[in-house]
């Protein structure tokens, strides 16, 4: 193996440029170079990628984090996952299968591949909690809480998101989307049968303290259709979770 500065050239080149594919979709992942490898990383402790080079070949060898007792389910035609024969360490453990690249055309489906199964390994749910504030968890996912405050035992008004009820909004949402939850996947009819087939909530990906009374809103642009479970999840913060923060807290079986 070399290092970045010492490899050849085309094996630099893919470095950079699969840096560049998983920066465009996930903004602030960086490289840091270390003696025989790069790093992939966003913040300080974030690593869920190392990158290592051949001096005399076009290629690079790509080591990701993923569980080491969960087979992958699958991964891109392009990409042939190999695992360790054998693990003895804790970084191995942690790091216990690589691909190889030598084809920049395959670039865009090995970063996909990294951003949805190694990186939200490597991303602390603090870090995704920081600077919100955790709403009562007797609220439901669609109420917005007033801010007066009330004595133990009287009654709060508690105000339901109309957009997310508005019967045309909410059809032209899923018309467009799927009835399948847009963060996990989650399909009512698949799991319950026919009687809760196309069953599913929908968010509003606004802040409702930001809409006003003569808000119109967009199906397209301004709703999401989301499974009861990550529709609690969203909510559970104030300001509510992006989609893509809730992704990152799934803890399931890589794709």
């Amino acid at each position: 193996m070399s290092s970045h500065s010492s490899a050849q050239a085309d094996s630099r080149s893919l470095c950079e440029e699969l840096v560049r594919e998983l920066a465009s979709l996930q903004p602030g992942i960086i490289r840091s170079e270390k003696e025989g490898a790069c790093g992939c990383r966003k913040g300080a402790n974030s690593r869920f990628a190392y990158i290592y080079h051949f001096k005399r070949s076009p290629k690079i060898r790509v080591y990701f984090r993923r569980p080491a007792d969960i087979p992958l389910k699958s991964a891109p035609s392009e990409i042939s996952i190999e695992e360790r024969p054998k693990i003895s360490s804790p970084w191995e453990k942690t790091f216990p299968a690589y691909f190889f690249l030598s084809d920049s055309a395959n670039l865009p489906s090995a970063a996909r591949f990294l951003i949805d199964v190694a990186y939200p390994l490597s991303v602390s749910d603090s870090s995704i909690f920081q600077d919100m504030q955790a709403r009562p968890s007797e609220c439901l996912a669609e109420e917005v809480i007033s801010t007066a405050k009330h004595t133990e035992g009287a009654i709060q008004r508690i105000l339901v998101n109309r957009y997310e009820r508005n019967s045309k909004a909410r059809q032209a949402c899923i018309d467009h989307y799927g009835e399948n939850c847009c963060v996990c996947g989650f399909d009512f009819g698949d799991i319950y049968g026919p009687s809760l087939e196309g069953f599913i909530h929908v968010h509003h990906l606004q802040s409702l303290a930001s809409v006003g009374e003569r808000y119109e809103v967009d199906p397209i642009q301004d709703l999401r259709p989301i499974c009861p479970n990550c529709h609690a999840v969203a909510h559970r913060t104030e300001p509510a979770l992006s989609l893509e923060q809730i992704k990152l807290l799934l803890r399931r079986s890589p794709i």
